[in-house]
């Protein structure tokens, strides 16, 4: 969040410009829009509950904002890549080993040996503190690799 509004000050300050536009400002505009009518129409959670929904939906376009307004040459970005590669893999590795020896790996990295299970299978979390945030990391590296993959 911090990253994120630094960004937008620079960008209000320096380039006299709230962001650069997107092609996703649109869509993203209207998806707000119908979560915020949504919730309201609904009222099946409190405003404030609807407004932390929101931030957590939003803070993916976040980090896009953050990384399209910063100004990067292909010799950055490749040396950037290659490293976000090298430790997505071992962060992998460690979730299989996680998958494999849930509770020796567990309290070996986390100090507590606390398993959940789902169909009989461990919810692998790898260095993360929830299965949560290890899947939504996974997922953000196997659509970066899909992005580079369809790039070449």
């Amino acid at each position: 969040m911090i990253s994120f509004l630094v960004t937008i000050t620079k960008n209000v300050f320096v380039n006299k410009a709230l962001w650069k536009r997107s092609d996703i400002d649109i869509p993203l505009l209207f998806l707000v829009i119908i979560a915020l009518y949504s919730s309201c129409k609904s009222q099946m959670a409190p405003p404030q509950i609807a407004f932390f929904d929101l931030f957590l939906l939003l803070k993916g376009f976040m980090v896009f904002y953050i990384f399209y307004n910063l100004d990067y040459n292909l010799e950055d970005l490749s040396k950037m890549m290659k490293i976000f590669f090298w430790l997505a893999l071992t962060i992998l590795l460690l979730g299989i080993a996680d998958l494999i020896a849930p509770h020796s790996f567990r309290m070996l990295l986390h100090g507590r040996q606390f398993v959940e299970y789902r169909f009989g299978v461990p919810s692998a979390q790898s260095i993360f503190i929830h299965p949560g945030q290890f899947g939504w990391f996974m997922a953000f590296c196997a659509a970066s690799a899909g992005i580079l993959f369809c790039n070449e």
